[in-house]
């Protein structure tokens, strides 16, 4: 309630009618229109509900922004162990062998309020592997098999795989502030695979050939991926360890092999 006072022994008047409010901040500025100067009341907002909700929805987690990455696949836990024996054919080209995500759903809930938080949301994930063998993914005896092609040499032998994504991420971030401080988080990512795909660009003839064979290629249909997340400020890091093998047979067919990224957050949002 706004009470007018004409000075400091008077009686109340009644409140005119002719009020207007001005927002600025955290702040209400209150002009109330009478017969003498305009009075400015100023109110301040404590616990704004606005801003609970916001943080409730995820504004300090940094699991939303496009982010862009390396794939090495791994024999166990030595992605960057040479491969060994019969294995070698599936080595790839790291820095040819991109993720891409793309993280645009997310909800947080506090631990401790504005400093540690779990998350959940949604996103989008491409992958590639980049073959450094001039192989072909072929069916044989009902069998995926990787197979050496003497007659064409690729420059560019890839397979392509599309996922939606379900994070679980514990978040610690020492600033109030989304993209401020220091920041770690540590989790798991769930997938499911929606669509692969194997590209490949030779010369035939004397001309350029692209061919585009879909198929799911023995793939895992899901995905289990352990994530450690860390940053100051605007820039942030990830290393993901895939918990779940790639594909789904014997080790000759690439069977244990698991992937390897990391990378960076592109653009935060």
């Amino acid at each position: 309630m706004i009470f007018f006072v004409s000075n400091l022994f008077s009686q109340k008047s009644e409140i005119p009618r002719d009020t207007t409010k001005v927002k600025f901040g955290n702040r209400t500025i209150i002009i109330v229109e009478g017969s003498d100067k305009p009075v400015k009341i100023i109110e301040e907002q404590e616990n704004s509900p606005k801003k609970k909700e916001e943080y409730k929805l995820g504004k300090n987690s940094r699991w939303n922004g496009l982010y862009l990455g390396f794939n090495q696949l791994a024999q166990g836990l030595a992605p960057l162990d040479p491969f060994s024996g019969n294995m070698e054919i599936w080595e790839v080209n790291p820095w040819k062998s991109r993720v891409w995500n793309l993280n645009f759903l997310k909800y947080s809930l506090n631990i401790v309020p504005n400093h540690v938080i779990v998350t959940t949301g949604l996103g989008i994930e491409w992958k590639n592997y980049n073959f450094k063998e001039n192989i072909d993914l072929e069916e044989i005896d009902g069998e995926l098999v990787p197979v050496v092609n003497n007659l064409l040499n690729y420059k560019n032998n890839k397979l392509h795989s599309w996922y939606f994504q379900i994070p679980l991420l514990f978040e610690f971030n020492t600033s109030e502030k989304s993209n401020r401080g220091f920041y770690v988080g540590a989790g798991v990512v769930g997938g499911i695979r929606v669509k692969s795909k194997m590209y490949k660009k030779y010369e035939l003839n004397n001309r350029t050939v692209k061919s585009k064979i879909y198929d799911d290629f023995n793939l895992n249909p899901f995905q289990a991926i352990l994530t450690v997340r860390v940053g100051f400020d605007r820039l942030t890091l990830f290393a993901n360890y895939d918990l779940i093998p790639v594909f789904k047979q014997d080790e000759n067919k690439g069977d244990g092999l698991k992937t390897f990224s990391f990378g960076l957050r592109l653009l935060p949002f």
